[in-house]
């Protein structure tokens, strides 16, 4: 999934493209960590959505704590997926994508 792909998707109420894209490219961190072109991939996907990959479950266990206050929400990928399900969620960030973690386009 080349960068350019990335930016110019839309993300639909339901969908989950970092959770597809982590299994894309086989959903394995040792993979990730030493296949240049995965780390690259990783490092994409992670300025572009979130560091953690957030499946079903963990949606569904975060979601029992609704309300939620997202502290450090960097770019609102949790957020926005939770806000989906229904949750009650506001989400805040300092500096949303301009930490020296997180370089976004």
């Amino acid at each position: 999934m080349g960068e350019q792909e990335l930016s110019q998707e839309i993300l639909r109420p339901g969908d989950n493209p970092l959770y597809r894209a982590w299994y894309d490219v086989g959903g394995n961190l040792r993979r990730l960590r030493y296949n240049t072109e995965c780390q690259d991939t990783r490092s994409t996907l992670v300025n572009k959505y979130a560091w953690a990959v957030p499946d079903d479950r963990s949606l569904e266990i975060v979601a029992k704590y609704s309300p939620i206050v997202e502290m450090g929400a960097g770019t609102g990928y949790w957020a926005k997926l939770l806000s989906d399900r229904g949750v009650d969620i506001v989400a805040y960030d300092k500096e949303p994508g301009n930490s020296h973690w997180c370089n976004r386009l």
